[in-house]
């Protein structure tokens, strides 16, 4: 891919990106996750990782997935759980608060994208669903 193309792909993500998030804002009550909040606890329902598999799948520093964790467990959105077979690796766990609080704004989320791609015919929108798990697929391999 030339460095022209790269520029236009980055400029429409990032595009994409605000519409999301001034959809989020305008859709739906209560407290407020970010992107990654919802990320993290999207795969800590579904996996129970440690810390370092959480940084890993999320691309960020050590020290930034601690305090993220910190602020989920302050939100009481996460519990630790110490791994059965290593006492020194605590495992995250979604609360039951937290499984409500991402089922709502995954929700929010969910609808505030479909109400962007409404603007797209259902044969776009299905393109562009197959090319985006193709891409993470590609990258999570």
């Amino acid at each position: 891919m030339n460095s022209q193309e790269s520029k236009t792909l980055a400029s429409l993500f990032l595009g994409v990106a605000r519409l999301v998030r001034g959809e989020i804002k305008h859709g739906g009550n209560g407290p407020c996750l970010t992107e990654i909040q919802i990320h993290a606890l999207l795969y800590i329902k579904d996996e129970q990782p440690n810390m370092r598999e959480l940084a890993k799948r999320l691309a960020i520093t050590p020290p930034s997935t601690t305090v993220l964790i910190q602020s989920l467990m302050a939100q009481k959105l996460v519990t630790r759980k110490t791994n059965r077979q290593d006492a020194r690796i605590s495992q995250i766990v979604i609360t039951a608060e937290g499984l409500k609080l991402l089922k709502k704004r995954f929700d929010v989320l969910s609808k505030s994208i479909g109400h962007i791609l409404d603007a797209l015919p259902a044969r776009d929108r299905n393109t562009l669903s197959h090319l985006l798990k193709r891409i993470i697929t590609a990258h999570e391999a």
